[in-house]
């Protein structure tokens, strides 16, 4: 789900973990309209949580579906007269009936209390008033459907994709955002035969008469895709099995497969069990996926990725951040207003399956300036422009929905944790962190009950940690000097306020080229150490691998060279990006003005200026300082003008030049943007 062709965000109004156009994790707080019942805090026990049993017909020529069922929830606190209700307004509740207890079965009517981005927000007034401590159970009849994509809702197409993650397309307790149990039937014509339930555990499916029955054991939303698939089926010993499900076979269709198992395979040591029996890697049509809002959606047990992902290399930091969603936040989310920390758990798990997968100069890579094959707006470079341009916050305070905050909080958070692991032992934390998340499963956490079991495991008070990270914007800035005399190496590292206190490595390089490792801690405005040396050194380097967050002074240079770029940038503001380019300095040693023309260019591509972005593009090319992540991105635009002209050789041409140069540029594989790269 992009912004534009690259922008990576994720919106909506739940727990819910894609890769999409403008979309949120957000984990809401207690809701209306179920009592005192609150399923996100703690594990639930079976009766407190709503079950549905639900029957689907779908009929994909008229994009429409008819649904029947019973939605049981559990015992309230105080007595009920009403339950509350949300359902997407593309839906119509046909019929709601009381059916236990016997005693107080009827007819139940129905209000519209409000409407709300889209959804009704429904009052069922019960026949009779319910005393606390009883269940009650509704029959529901409802129907309808649209002809337009909605956020992960669409019944037409090769695939059909349902998700009750991104759009309340069945009557869903409360606001819509409480998970339920119980059991979901879906009926499909045979122009779509098969069918994958989130979370689901297949109970039978009859081809011949369309029918699929799955088990839901574990809270979640109701979601499910339908179609016509390619199946290809691996497991690693002791791991669930992962099957990819593509509408034609490919010879890359195992690799994918593979990586995904090897991708929760470092997942599972990192967070603990996965909870899943199996793993569905289900590719959805490129253009729809536009559409519908999202690159990739990651529900329990079910990965959907747009076709784009699964026809290129496999990315492991695509799998380590969509399939650590499978924990944070599908088992465990941060309680507002911190639930964006589970998109910086995200992008940790990222940090680990790269670094496991691929090794520690492909890790360092990715945390400096981001995958294009995944993400490039994940980096500590991304993060820092974004700062220097005026848009840094406290941690905690990022929020969803936003940009570039989302994408600020998700990369900071994912360094906050890679620090965590340093400061209180990698082995330890993670071992925490799936203490956590037995503890509170299909719950939530505050940052509060977070920085205490990390302490508790850690055996020490973290919560100068959470207060310097979490609780106030901004990164630190050292400065490291270093001398040599009578046998002792001499370090000194520097700080301006606010202090930071840090432990990070040094890696100090003699003349023979043997390397030593040291530890140290920085705390305030100097920080000195010294160590015993028995031979000349050549070369001290403090946390080279970039482990942790931080500004260096050519970075700041850059970042802020680049800062009036960036603000028009995030504002898509095509007239404050052309007033840049009649300021642009002399000389031009940060590569203001490819950077200006590329962000042009993008922008107005979105806006189908194809000629417009293409001029822009060229312009970038021929800047005398260009950016390397980004050569590959002009590149794209000219073949997308290619294609507009259908000039074939120019279009083969164009592509041809953005592969090479993603080359050069040393990213792994082609990026985002120039995998959509098709004439058609």
């Amino acid at each position: 789900m992009h912004l534009s062709l690259r922008f990576h965000a994720r919106v909506h109004a739940r727990a819910l973990a894609i890769f999409a156009l403008p979309a949120l994790v957000a984990i809401p707080g207690a809701r209306p309209g179920l009592g005192s019942v609150d399923i996100r805090r703690g594990s639930p026990a079976a009766d407190s949580v709503p079950r549905y049993d639900l029957s689907v017909r779908l009929d994909p020529e008229r994009r429409r579906l008819e649904a029947s069922g019973t939605l049981t929830l559990p015992p309230a606190s105080s007595d009920r007269t009403e339950v509350s209700l949300t359902l997407h307004e593309a839906m119509r509740l046909t019929e709601v009936r009381l059916v236990a207890p016997e005693w107080a079965a009827g007819a139940a009517a129905v209000d519209t209390v409000a409407r709300e981005r889209g959804d009704l927000r429904l009052r069922v007034r019960l026949p009779q008033t319910l005393p606390r401590g009883r269940r009650a159970s509704l029959s529901l009849k409802f129907e309808g459907g649209s002809a337009t994509p909605g956020f992960l809702f669409y019944l037409g197409g090769d695939v059909i994709y349902a998700s009750g993650w991104g759009t309340n397309w069945y009557p869903a307790p409360g606001d819509g955002s409480i998970k339920v149990t119980g059991r979901l039937r879906v009926f499909t014509p045979a122009s779509h035969p098969v069918v994958l339930a989130s979370g689901g555990r297949p109970l039978r499916a009859n081809r011949e008469t369309g029918w699929h029955a799955f088990e839901l054991p574990r809270p979640t939303y109701l979601s499910f895709v339908a179609g016509r698939f390619v199946q290809t089926r691996v497991q690693r010993p002791g791991s669930a099995p992962v099957t990819v499900y593509v509408a034609e076979a490919r010879a890359g269709d195992t690799a994918q497969a593979r990586a995904a198992a090897a991708a929760l395979e470092v997942l599972e040591r990192t967070f603990g069990r996965y909870r899943w029996d199996s793993l569905a890697v289900v590719e959805y049509p490129d253009t729809l996926a536009r559409r519908l809002g999202f690159n990739a959606a990651a529900e329990p047990g079910m990965l959907v990725l747009k076709g784009g992902f699964l026809r290129s290399n496999p990315s492991s930091a695509n799998y380590g951040h969509e399939l650590t969603h499978q924990w944070w936040p599908n088992v465990t989310g941060f309680r507002r207003p911190a639930s964006l920390l589970a998109e910086g758990m995200a992008n940790y798990g990222a940090f680990r399956v790269v670094e496991a997968l691929e090794g520690h100069a492909a890790a360092e890579r990715f945390r400096r300036t981001g995958d294009p094959g995944f993400n490039g707006d994940i980096s500590a470079w991304f993060y820092l422009r974004h700062a220097a341009a005026g848009f840094d916050t406290a941690l905690v305070a990022f929020r969803e929905g936003t940009f570039p905050g989302r994408n600020m909080g998700g990369t900071k958070g994912a360094f906050v944790f890679e620090s965590l692991a340093h400061e209180m032992g990698r082995d330890r934390m993670h071992r925490a962190l799936t203490r956590l998340l037995d503890r509170h499963e299909h719950g939530t956490v505050s940052v509060e009950m977070f920085e205490a079991a990390m302490s508790a495991a850690a055996g020490r008070d973290l919560k100068w940690f959470v207060r310097q990270w979490f609780d106030r914007e901004g990164v630190p800035h050292w400065e490291a000097a270093w001398r040599q005399r009578a046998g002792r190496l001499h370090l000194e590292v520097t700080q301006p306020p606010p202090y930071y206190r840090a432990t990070l490595p040094v890696i100090v390089t003699g003349a023979s080229g043997a390397a030593t490792v040291h530890r140290i801690v920085v705390d305030g405005p100097r920080s000195s150490f010294a160590w015993p040396t028995t031979e000349s050194v050549t070369r001290v380097e403090v946390d080279p691998a970039f482990r942790v967050l931080r500004w260096t002074a050519s970075l700041r240079s850059r970042a802020d060279a680049l800062a009036p770029v960036t603000r028009a940038r995030a504002a898509r503001s095509v007239d404050g990006l052309r007033a840049v380019l009649r300021t642009l300095p002399q000389p031009d040693v940060h590569g203001v003005t490819f950077v200006t023309h590329v962000s042009l260019a993008e922008l107005l591509l979105d806006a189908d200026r194809v000629g417009e972005a293409a001029a822009h593009a060229r312009a970038a090319l021929e800047a005398a300082v260009r950016d390397p992540e980004q050569l590959s991105l002009a590149y794209g635009v000219l073949a997308l003008d290619a294609r507009q002209r259908r000039d074939t050789t120019r279009f083969q041409e164009a592509v041809a030049n953005a592969i090479a140069a993603d080359a050069v540029a040393g990213i792994p594989g082609p990026s985002v943007w120039v995998r959509a790269l098709r004439m058609p």
